[in-house]
């Protein structure tokens, strides 16, 4: 068996120590600093270019004399926020740039200057370009496409970027280039947002482009694997009155809605295992100009790419409501006008425009109640929601087609303590099997990224991810297993939670690597379990120690959710490592 190594802890009490002893050598009469391969260089508008700059205490002034005269393979360039004019060209291979946020750190060409951001030849996804805003970048006669960013004939990273308002295409690809594109936002440029002007189909799955429905020759031209896409969501969920009275209860749409009662929206902004950018707004407007005490519009902050607001329409007849990215005022979903919609008395009905679909809907209240116990380990060593063994979008994974759909016999030793997938439902039924899928590996070195990326596709067993049929809204209990983690019968502790997905481990550690992990997907994770385990994560992702470690923990036949959907989806972990869950000797014994 592999197991999963982290070595947060060590790594930064190791960085921790080479840099003050850095600090002092500095200090010391007549000392000098050499600056070493694999080095960080720190860049900030305070700063001042010179051979010597890029200590925290010497930071450099523009990004580009960082990159291009002070940078060395490996290194890590950590730039603070503020605007840099210059344009930049990356040669030097293996860099990790990483800027304070799409909308802090900003390469701004002033409608002066451009390409803002050029890759040279060669690069790969050794190089990570991550948390900035690329802007008003123009073309020029030797790039005549893509005034924000040009990459020729490299295979660089570009991640939670925001593309906006530049000459020509936001984004222009020659020469086969072949990067990598995550959660970045390209809109508001004055071509296409992207030209692949090559033969290559890079992966840019999982990024926003100015619409819920980018298309090929519109929003982008040339080989791409674009979907699925960050959309724009609003949900609205009808709050009680006085009197206890609930309209139609729920609507979730793409398009917009129409709010007749006092109602919670929520809007979310994802898609493809990834949110918008951290920083990132959206802009929710009254159509017909009513809106919480006469304002006209209100912005919402996103935080893991969803952000909440209670609305009370000041109109007689409500008022629909619509989301706006604040790219240009672009829409973000199709507005739908009055004729589209049917008004009934606390009654919320609409016709959202194909090819949308409503996302599932899951509740909002609960009567469960649920525990925390101690956590035997230190906490995990990255922020959950970006932490490659917990949140299983972050991996992402892909059908596969010519597998058995239904259980399997393997030889090999059985062991009655481990997890049993029966229990799952309330019939303790062997489900039909709708669909397999291959999860991908997780490199946890992965060009110095702080936090891995995802690699190829898992390849030690035929499908490790299973697709069971389910009835929209029954309950979904935990995997039953004999020993107890905890006194009062836990069975498994929650290591991660959002909406619809959530990992359970079968040991009293904040990791997957020492004994058995499930991962189930498509799943309403109760809200008062959801909530109890954001009680114990900050807002940055990071557990929160303070008073011990705690995390909720789960007994056999406990429910942890409902289905979302017609269709839940497992994978079972062993030591870290992605098993076969049809695998009938282990997770279907008896059946």
């Amino acid at each position: 068996m592999r197991f999963v190594k982290h070595f947060g802890s060590s790594l930064l009490l190791f960085a921790g120590l080479l840099a003050a002893s850095l600090g002092l050598l500095a200090r010391l009469p007549g000392a000098s600093v050499v600056h070493a391969q694999g080095g960080v260089i720190y860049v900030a508008p305070s700063g001042t270019d010179t051979p010597t700059c890029g200590a925290v205490t010497n930071p450099c002034r523009t990004l580009r004399y960082a990159v291009e005269s002070r940078a060395q393979p490996g290194d890590r360039i950590e730039v603070a926020a503020g605007t840099y004019t210059d344009p930049v060209t990356i040669a030097v291979p293996g860099l990790y740039v990483q800027g304070a946020g799409q909308t802090r750190s900003l390469l701004d060409g002033e409608g002066a200057r451009g390409p803002m951001l050029t890759f040279a030849p060669g690069l790969t996804a050794t190089t990570v370009f991550s948390g900035f805003g690329v802007l008003n970048g123009i073309t020029t006669t030797t790039v005549v496409s893509g005034g924000g960013v040009y990459i020729n004939a490299s295979s660089p990273r570009l991640q939670f970027v925001r593309v906006q308002s530049n000459t020509g295409d936001g984004l222009y690809l020659a020469g086969g280039a072949q990067p990598t594109l995550h959660g970045n936002i390209f809109c508001g440029n004055s071509a296409f947002q992207l030209e692949n002007s090559g033969d290559a189909t890079p992966d840019a799955t999982g990024n926003w482009w100015g619409t819920n429905t980018p298309r090929p020759g519109k929003t982008y031209t040339g080989s791409l694997r674009a979907s699925p896409p960050i959309v724009v969501r609003l949900q609205l969920r009808q709050i009680l009155t006085g009197s206890g009275s609930l309209g139609s209860g729920t609507f979730i749409g793409t398009g917009s809605l129409f709010v007749g009662a006092p109602a919670r929206i929520t809007a979310t902004m994802r898609g493809g295992g990834y949110d918008a950018p951290p920083g990132t707004t959206l802009l929710l407007r009254g159509q017909d100009g009513f809106f919480p005490g006469g304002v006209t519009a209100t912005t919402l902050s996103l935080v893991r790419g969803q952000a909440t607001t209670v609305f009370t329409p000041t109109s007689s007849q409500g008022v629909v409501i619509s989301a706006f990215h604040p790219c240009n005022g672009q829409t973000a979903v199709a507005t739908l006008d009055y004729r589209r919609h049917l008004y009934l008395p606390l009654i919320l009905k609409t016709f959202p425009l194909p090819p949308s679909t409503p996302e599932p809907t899951c509740p909002t209240t609960s009567s469960a109640t649920f525990d925390l116990i101690p956590v035997d380990s230190p906490p995990a060593d990255h922020p959950d929601y970006l932490h490659g063994d917990l949140n299983l979008s972050l991996r992402g994974y892909e059908p596969v087609q010519g597998v058995t759909l239904g259980l399997v016999d393997y030889n090999g030793s059985v062991d009655p303590n481990a997890p049993q997938l029966p229990a799952l439902f309330a019939d303790n039924r062997v489900p039909v099997f709708s669909a397999a899928y291959q999860v991908y590996n997780w490199d946890w070195n992965c060009g110095g990224q702080p936090h891995g990326c995802r690699g190829p596709l898992l390849s030690d067993w035929p499908t490790t991810l299973i697709g069971m049929q389910t009835t929209p809204g029954e309950s979904i209990r935990i995997p039953s297993r004999a020993p107890e983690i905890y006194g009062g019968g836990y069975r498994a502790l929650v290591l991660y939670a959002e909406e619809q997905r959530i990992t359970l481990g079968y040991v009293r550690e904040d990791t997957v690597a020492h004994g058995y992990a499930v991962h189930i997907e498509n799943v309403c994770v109760d809200p008062n379990l959801l909530a109890l385990y954001r009680s114990r994560v900050d807002a940055n992702g990071n557990r929160i120690t303070s008073g011990g470690l705690q995390l909720p923990a789960l007994k056999n036949g406990q429910s942890l959710g409902t289905a979302a959907g017609t269709e839940i989806r497992v994978a079972v972990r062993d030591r870290g490592n992605f098993m076969d869950p049809r695998s009938r000797k282990d997770w279907w014994q008896g059946r």
